[in-house]
């Protein structure tokens, strides 16, 4: 009689985030594995049968929307997506990639030699083990000294500007057309008057959620977002 065939372990995941390098004599350590790298990761995912990918797609779409209402996500589609961001040099950083100025930092000149090669934020980070905050603030810098082009997507430059910590939460959502300056003003108002007459001090996110021109969910998303951006993808 056939023996059935075992049932596999649906404990193990569908695909490795990193592929590991052929053993050695010694066996296989740390680092014989190979750096996740991001193409790799959508390389994998594509061979996946459809209705795999439906369920992939499903947990991510959850996962998004525990951190962000349906609004700021419609917001970020991929053209206002920092991580798919990809720097354009001027003619001052292009000179610079081959010539560098006197005082370039190694950083800022490995940003504009990978933003020749036309590499996306996710992919710069990635390649140079750095978090989206320390990317942004070296892509501010670039920006400030005339050696990138500014991004075409306005949200794109306030995400820089706020993982930089160049503005804070109010002017965020003011710049991604979450809320109106006139809402801001008011909000901003609104919080001098409870830390003066009440002696309390409130952030401005709670300030905005009590009048009721954002939720919750809003702020919680868009701080966990900076929080998240701390984070190295190693």
């Amino acid at each position: 009689m056939t023996q059935p065939r075992p049932l596999p372990n649906i404990s193990e995941p569908m695909f490795d985030l990193a592929t590991p390098e052929p053993s050695t004599a010694s066996g296989a350590t740390a680092a014989n594995i190979a750096p996740f790298t991001l193409p790799g990761l959508m390389a994998q995912i594509d061979t996946l049968p459809l209705w795999v990918k439906q369920v992939v797609y499903a947990e991510l779409r959850s996962e998004m929307e525990r951190h962000f209402v349906r609004k700021t996500l419609e917001t970020f589609n991929k053209d206002n997506l920092l991580p798919l961001y990809v720097p354009s040099l001027t003619p001052h950083g292009l000179k610079n990639v081959s010539s560098p100025d006197p005082g370039l930092s190694l950083p800022m000149h490995r940003l504009l030699c990978l933003s020749q090669q036309k590499t996306t934020v996710v992919n710069m980070c990635i390649t140079e083990q750095w978090s989206l905050a320390e990317c942004s603030k070296l892509i501010l810098e670039a920006l400030k000294q005339t050696l990138l082009n500014v991004p075409a997507s306005p949200i794109v430059y306030a995400t820089i500007e706020y993982l930089s910590g160049t503005i804070r939460l109010g002017n965020y959502m003011v710049k991604i057309g979450r809320i109106t300056v006139h809402q801001l003003d008011e909000a901003l108002r609104t919080q001098h008057y409870i830390s003066e007459a009440m002696g309390e001090k409130t952030g401005i996110a709670n300030v905005l959620i009590n009048l009721g021109y954002i939720t919750k969910e809003d702020a919680e998303g868009i701080l966990f977002l900076k929080s998240e951006s701390q984070k190295r993808l190693t």
